[in-house]
């Protein structure tokens, strides 16, 4: 039974960082669509589409039917945060420089850590505090954010700021709700339904794709694809980890979206990078070693209610 315990949180934990890597690659492929020409709202609605019709596919062919209508309707509801986490993380990236939206968004971290203590009136363990303390000044080194400061040249301003902040409120409760809501679901139907919700929002904000000629979307076509099968990996390994590990681990989990962004930015798109950022994208790995210390180094302590994975040991139906 140990050993079954065991197995299943490393998947666990395998499913969440996989899912932090996905959205790093996500990053980079959508700004290699953007240099052909289309804009933010073709490609974010043209990407939740597919990763929409893929998983709506995969849940007819195996599953032949939807949850309850209440578990449906919760899923939805928490479906919508995706995208608004996204459209508040690039509207925030408007008003400041990459680095620093991105650094005020990955707060997330502590955030999301902070939520669950909130909600569930629990500490979480010293480890989980402080990788998420690492994580958090990897982030500001790995962003560029460290470098623009110290070389007084930040372009910060309110509305930037506000607006990634809400991106980080956003994809905290995202993260939490996720592993709260219909967690008898099997993965795959619930993240259709969190895809679809998402879908209908961005369809609603950017109908401008449905109106587009013909050639216009055979042109677009190879890029959705790609980026709606990777967009469907991280919300299929999320929608696996939510429920056995807890949000807070998620979180810290996920933050190799930041390394994953910056190294396929340098071997694709050919991004500048420096020592300092190189030491933050370190930084971050060790965070997230710290997080797992118990598992790596074959420790077993108590961990509260910030590690379900030892209590989830029931594997995918």
């Amino acid at each position: 039974m140990s050993s079954q315990r065991s197995n299943i949180s490393i998947t666990a934990v395998a499913a969440a960082t996989s899912a932090g890597i996905a959205f790093g690659c996500m990053g980079t492929a959508s700004q290699i669509v953007m240099r052909q020409g289309f804009s933010l709202g073709q490609i974010a609605t043209a990407q939740f589409l597919v990763a929409t019709l893929l998983l709506g596919l995969f849940t007819l062919v195996k599953f032949r039917q939807l949850p309850s209508g209440r578990d449906a309707c919760k899923l939805l509801a928490v479906g919508l945060l995706q995208p608004l986490s996204a459209l508040l993380l690039y509207s925030g990236i408007d008003h400041l420089t990459v680095g620093p939206a991105v650094a005020i968004q990955f707060q997330y971290v502590w955030l999301t850590i902070a939520i669950q203590s909130a909600i569930e009136r629990t500490l979480p363990p010293q480890r989980i505090i402080v990788a998420a303390i690492v994580i958090i000044g990897g982030t500001l080194l790995a962003s560029g954010v460290a470098e623009t400061v110290a070389g007084g040249e930040s372009s910060f301003n309110v509305e930037g700021i506000l607006l990634s902040i809400g991106c980080a409120v956003s994809y905290s409760f995202f993260l939490y709700f996720n592993g709260k809501v219909a967690t008898d679901v099997h993965p795959v139907p619930r993240s259709f339904l969190l895809c679809l919700s998402g879908a209908i929002l961005l369809s609603i904000v950017f109908p401008g794709l449905y109106t587009e000629s013909p050639e216009t979307l055979a042109a677009l076509a190879p890029g959705a694809l790609a980026l709606g099968l990777l967009a469907s990996i991280p919300v299929l390994c999320l929608s696996y980890a939510a429920k056995r590990l807890s949000g807070g681990l998620v979180a810290i989990l996920t933050s190799m979206e930041l390394p994953a962004a910056v190294i396929t930015g340098v071997l694709i798109l050919g991004d500048a990078t420096s020592p300092v950022k190189i030491l933050g994208v370190i930084a971050i790995l060790a965070g997230i070693v710290i997080s797992e210390a118990d598992s790596l180094f074959g420790r077993r302590g108590k961990t509260g209610n910030s590690d379900k994975g030892s209590a989830g040991i029931a594997a995918l139906n």
